[in-house]
């Protein structure tokens, strides 16, 4: 016997491996709420869901911060990893042969795969290789300083490496937790939907209103949904292009006023008369554009709180 429908959690089902469509479904569910609260029914699920919306933001803004950080951080370590291929390689092999010509076999010792070992393969390995060096070098006192200086710099990789290696973890664990907060905002909607359903059991159709239902019957590809972290007064990319000026949008808002506009550019800044400003917890649908000059190629928003962080989203359709 197959399982009966009602018993399937639609949220959890289409979220399942996206958090960006929950980070969607949840602050558009919120606002329907919002705007029907004046109802103490209604006004009882908003003042119980809302805590949790809040937590799923929040999480999803520190996994963001988490990723960022371990982005810039990685850039640092394959950027200290470049300087051993490129540059300090081109330092320690000729003071080597002025002591050993390549043609000798304490040279051959010292770099048996020549370049390889360093530039190429796991980088783990590499690292080990570049351990190994040091430690081969030891057993030649004319070579002291370019044992001093290989050991400095595989300190100062390792240090690198480790911080790196810390962030990974970092954004590992805020990614399990954000998961869990889309778990958690799941079982509230369905729960919800429950509530929604008893309220208006003689006239089912008043429960659509407090679902997008187009998404949730019809959800978007990941490579279609959009969503950014932006701080208090800043302006950042939403969607870095793939779109047309027919290209129709869906704007959404989390805990701030937003204006959404398109661009020449990513950094580009909002002009006055262009774009569309959101209140906080709203969604529209528009087109291209409407939200700036004909050829524009990016979508970007600017947080108009002026004291908080804001979470914004778009769906292209």
């Amino acid at each position: 016997m197959s399982e009966w429908h009602f018993l399937s959690n639609t949220f959890l089902v289409i979220t399942d491996g996206s958090t960006k469509l929950m980070l969607i479904l949840s602050p558009d569910h919120r606002a329907r709420l919002q705007s029907n609260s004046s109802d103490p029914e209604i006004l009882a699920i908003l003042n119980t869901y809302s805590p949790l919306d809040d937590q799923l933001s929040l999480s999803y803004s520190q996994w963001f911060v988490a990723t960022g950080l371990y982005r810039g951080a990685t850039l640092a370590f394959e950027n200290k990893m470049e300087e051993l291929a490129s540059v300090k390689l081109n330092q320690w092999i000729p003071q080597v042969q002025v002591v050993f010509p390549e043609s000798t076999p304490e040279f051959k010792s010292l770099f048996p795969m020549g370049r390889a070992a360093f530039n190429k393969g796991a980088y783990e390995m590499r690292i080990n290789n570049l351990h190994g060096l040091a430690g081969l070098l030891a057993t030649y006192p004319a070579l002291a300083a370019v044992k001093t200086d290989v050991n400095n710099f595989y300190t100062a990789l390792l240090a690198i490496r480790a911080t790196q290696q810390g962030k990974e973890e970092d954004v590992r664990v805020k990614a399990e937790l954000l998961d869990g907060e889309r778990i958690n905002v799941g079982v509230a909607m369905y729960a919800n939907l429950g509530k929604l359903m008893a309220k208006f059991a003689a006239t089912p159709e008043k429960v659509t209103k407090f679902f997008d239902l187009a998404l949730i019957q019809s959800p978007p590809k990941n490579t279609n949904t959009f969503s950014i972290v932006v701080a208090a007064k800043d302006t950042a990319n939403v969607v870095p292009g793939g779109f047309t000026d027919t290209t129709q949008f869906t704007l959404y808002t989390g805990n701030t006023k937003g204006k959404f506009f398109t661009s020449n550019s990513a950094t580009g800044v909002g002009v006055t008369g262009q774009g569309i400003e959101l209140d906080a917890n709203t969604s529209m649908t528009v087109v291209a554009t409407k939200l700036g000059d004909p050829g524009n190629t990016f979508l970007n928003v600017t947080n108009l709180d002026p004291l908080n962080q804001g979470n914004f989203s778009v769906v292209m359709l």
